[in-house]
């Protein structure tokens, strides 16, 4: 695909590039030599970054038998990384020398990497030629000359250059009525309007192991974690309960759900609500007991309880995920017009259950007409001399692996969410992520609750 000048091609966020593979799914197709091979797959992928003016590279890998693979590659915030258009898989250490990372269609066996070449839609110009014999597509490199099919030799008077692939024109058709997609139209999302007719939703997931029986170590009056994080999502509903609230009338403008995961996995509702997965909000006020808690100021206030601590055994964070994918996936279906799910993760530990990132990353594939599933992950600490970080733009200064993996599965904020937060006082930056670091206070989880259910400020 020719680079048009007034296209400006940006490195991307490596979200933004999940983002997008999710709209692409190169890998929905079916690998046939030689009618759709993995020149095929990587155009595809090519061309959508290319329209969406998203810097990307078309790249060779050669093999050391002499064959060789078409990928993509993008610069972005975690550094070089390289897509395989087949299957969606992201690789961050490719090399040469070693064996290339996937089985798929067309690559050889246990093949070693002999050579990397990456050609950048920014940097130069690239047309695609297909074979109308046997379909095969070959890249074209600045000015090459090439003098037939290399599949079935037919003379290259009968290519067609620079072929617009079927998937590009749909998503074309489907996305933008111009043919171009900017970055910044991407935050045009996440506007649907929150009424009883198309409600929000809002899922907890709370960790319930036994380090939550530590302490909060910035608080004058320590609380436990377990304890604060039940309080503080106590006080959170109740406000949730007056803002949809209408005279006497506690109006449907949320499904609510709150899934511990600890000694079980699965909702943490108690009373009559247990076993619930989701909750309308206005079946909230008739639900819970009120009890009197005492602030850390002394004050004697009196909140209803619809969730009580658990602290007990480790941390199946993988299963949380999962659930709560099981769960938004069947409310999505019933509501594609809502806006997404928000999804906000509350944890002081590392996981035991495996790699988080992969059941975070299918969850935030989910989406309605409005935009993808919003995650949001608060850190919570017995370390106060350790620095809280709030809503960070990159990872510098998350030294601990399990920091940055939380930072790389929370989502960017959408525009809307900073905008309005600006305007109460909260500096967030443009492509602040929902993540919280060492929250040390409960006053550090109450903010992080106030912009993670931000949506709930604009209700019809």
């Amino acid at each position: 695909m020719e680079r048009n000048e007034s296209f400006k091609l940006t490195d991307p966020l490596f979200l933004i590039v999940k983002m997008l593979l999710s709209e692409v799914r190169s890998w929905c197709r079916q690998y046939k030599f030689p009618h759709y091979v993995c020149t095929h797959f990587a155009k595809v992928v090519f061309d959508f970054m290319t329209l969406k003016e998203v810097r990307c590279g078309y790249t060779t890998v050669e093999f050391s038998n002499g064959m060789s693979h078409a990928i993509v590659a993008f610069n972005t915030d975690y550094g070089l990384v390289y897509v395989e258009p087949q299957s969606g898989d992201v690789e961050y250490s490719l090399r040469v020398g070693n064996r290339y990372p996937y089985t798929l269609e067309g690559i050889p066996k246990d093949a070693t990497v002999a050579g990397i070449n990456i050609r950048w839609n920014s940097d130069m110009k690239i047309s695609f030629c297909e074979c109308k014999e046997c379909g095969y597509l070959l890249p074209i490199y600045d000015d090459e000359l090439v003098d037939r099919c290399p599949i079935c030799s037919t003379v290259y008077g009968v290519f067609t250059t620079d072929l617009v692939s079927a998937i590009i024109e749909e998503n074309i058709k489907k996305n933008t009525k111009c043919g171009r997609v900017r970055m910044a139209e991407l935050s045009e999302k996440y506007t649907a309007e929150i009424s009883r007719r198309t409600p929000g939703c809002i899922l907890f997931l709370v960790d319930q192991s036994e380090s939550m029986a530590d302490n909060f170590s910035g608080e004058v009056n320590p609380k436990q974690k377990a304890q604060g994080a039940a309080d503080t999502l106590n006080m959170l509903l109740t406000d949730l309960v007056s803002k949809c609230t209408k005279g006497e009338e506690t109006r449907s403008y949320f499904d609510i759900g709150v899934i511990g995961y600890g000694e079980r996995v699965g909702s943490a509702f108690g009373g009559e609500l247990a076993g619930r997965d989701l909750v309308s909000i206005s079946e909230l006020p008739d639900q819970g007991r009120i009890e009197e808690h005492v602030q850390n100021g002394g004050e004697r206030t009196k909140i209803q309880i619809w969730f009580d601590p658990v602290a007990r055994n480790r941390t199946p964070m993988c299963q949380g995920l999962r659930e709560a994918h099981r769960i938004l996936s069947d409310w999505i279906t019933r509501h594609r017009e809502a806006y997404p799910p928000i999804v906000i993760n509350i944890t002081d530990g590392e996981v035991n259950d495996g790699d988080p990132s992969i059941p975070a990353e299918e969850l935030v594939k989910l989406s309605t007409n409005d935009g993808n599933v919003l995650l949001f992950n608060c850190h919570l600490s017995s370390n106060a001399e350790q620095k809280t970080v709030e809503f960070p733009l990159t990872k510098e200064g998350l030294i601990d692996k399990f920091a940055q993996m939380l930072f790389d599965m929370s989502s960017i904020l959408p525009r809307k969410i900073i905008e309005d937060a600006r305007k109460e006082g909260f500096p967030l930056q443009d492509m602040a992520r929902g993540f919280m670091f060492n929250a040390a206070k409960l006053g550090d989880l109450t903010r992080f609750l106030s912009i993670g259910t931000r949506p709930s400020q604009s209700l019809r």
